[in-house]
């Protein structure tokens, strides 16, 4: 009876770590595939071609922006449009933007089109006065929440600084094959002038 009974406990630990084991290995697949960088577009022929979520990215290089339009498929309420500064904003948390809904129409420096939208979703009942700001936000953008917002607006960052890269080397890659360039028409006009003083000179002599 004795053996039976460790039998039993060698088995039940042994199962123990097996169903420790797979639950470990599920956690890690939902890890990596929740921390997985969304698609939102590709780079061809040296542009940006975005997904249909993606309506509009303007840059301003000069001012160091990036302005972003999200589609919300939402016919009574405009796009969003996230910056870079927002999304700054939004990832360290600012105060501003974690208030209610409710407490952000109080504010005095709301815009016409703002107030609008944010009573038109709450007419509709997309939102709640109670939500804060943020989930307001994403819900303009056509996102659930602000996490799935942040990952999108990254990832789109991230695509806009590979294009700025790729144009650098490639104006860079230019300028190097059009100093080449020169170089060899200023070595092929020497060499001509050579020739043609040598052929000069050789046409006297026989004279």
């Amino acid at each position: 009876m004795k053996k039976t009974k460790l039998k039993i406990k060698k088995l039940s630990k042994k199962q123990i770590i097996i169903i420790s084991s797979i639950l470990l290995i599920v956690i890690l697949i939902i890890v990596l595939l929740s921390s997985r960088e969304p698609y939102v577009g590709k780079i061809k022929d040296g542009k940006a071609v975005y997904i249909d979520r993606v309506k509009n990215v303007t840059v301003y290089p000069e001012k160091n922006k990036t302005l972003i339009e999200f589609e919300n498929n939402e016919e009574l309420i405009d796009n969003c449009i996230i910056s870079n500064e927002i999304y700054d904003k939004f990832k360290s948390n600012d105060p501003l933007y974690n208030i209610t809904i409710k407490d952000y129409s109080k504010l005095s420096n709301l815009s016409a089109k703002e107030n609008y939208n944010i009573n038109k979703s709450l007419q509709l009942k997309l939102v709640k006065e109670d939500d804060s700001y943020t989930d307001y936000y994403a819900m303009t953008c056509g996102f659930k929440n602000k996490k799935e917002l942040m990952k999108y607006t990254k990832a789109v960052i991230k695509r806009i600084d590979f294009l700025k890269e790729f144009l650098f080397f490639f104006i860079l890659k230019m300028r190097w094959y059009s100093a080449i360039l020169e170089m060899v028409n200023i070595y092929s006009i020497y060499s001509v002038s050579f020739r043609t003083i040598t052929f000069f000179i050789l046409c006297i002599k026989n004279i």
